[in-house]
């Protein structure tokens, strides 16, 4: 099996320049991290909904393309997404997590691949006027995990950014501010249009148009 990594999302702006946040990848099992830290330009008193925010719409665009895949309706992909991430809240159990790499934001983050079978999940990026995010979905739908997986994802991504953007004294009060902005922002999304790249089938979906 080969390395699969994605290409970054069609669409954006390079006026004004293109900066990456975030990527996610699972290597050996582990999930992976490449975070952009600090972000620009942004306060530290609201990082946590910032953070929330970002990561709510990368949910968004997951839901849009397991939607795309199996025809289910929005509303129950986004609920069963949603369910499984309070449901880990509300745990609030370990992290299985592998490398995290943090680094000031630039063009494209730098990404670490140490086995044959990685497979990037999200990359997220910004540029003068929007967010972009593209994301591998379908590894679990013919399991009937993919919206359960998912939600362990997210959750596990909000804790990493927890753990690498905040100090060791206000990580644990980070990740449930962080946490709480995402369960309202899943309910209650950034925009009412999130528009699919949809690809090649359990492929890649490339959403962007986010703010």
């Amino acid at each position: 099996m080969s390395v699969r990594l994605l290409e970054p999302p069609d669409g954006m702006n390079p006026e004004g320049g293109v900066l990456e946040y975030l990527r996610v990848w699972i290597d050996s099992g582990k999930l992976c991290m490449s975070v952009a830290d600090p972000l620009p330009d942004d306060p530290k008193e609201n990082l946590e909904r910032i953070w929330a925010m970002l990561l709510s719409d990368v949910i968004h665009h997951v839901v849009d393309a397991i939607v795309l895949e199996t025809g289910d309706y929005i509303v129950e992909v986004r609920n069963r997404i949603k369910s499984k991430v309070s449901e880990c809240f509300k745990s609030w159990r370990d992290t299985y997590s592998g490398e995290i790499i943090t680094q000031d934001p630039k063009e494209e983050l730098d990404i670490s691949i140490q086995s044959d079978d990685a497979v990037e999940l999200i990359r997220f990026f910004h540029d003068s006027k929007d967010y972009h995010a593209v994301v591998f979905v379908g590894m679990w739908i013919k399991s009937n995990e993919e919206e359960n997986t998912w939600g362990n994802i997210i959750y596990d991504v909000a804790t990493m950014i927890s753990d690498t953007v905040s100090s060791e004294s206000t990580k644990e009060k980070f990740k449930f501010r962080l946490l709480e902005h995402l369960e309202e922002f899943i309910e209650n999304p950034t925009t009412d249009s999130y528009r699919g790249q949809y690809r090649e089938s359990h492929n890649q979906a490339g959403d962007d148009n986010s703010e």
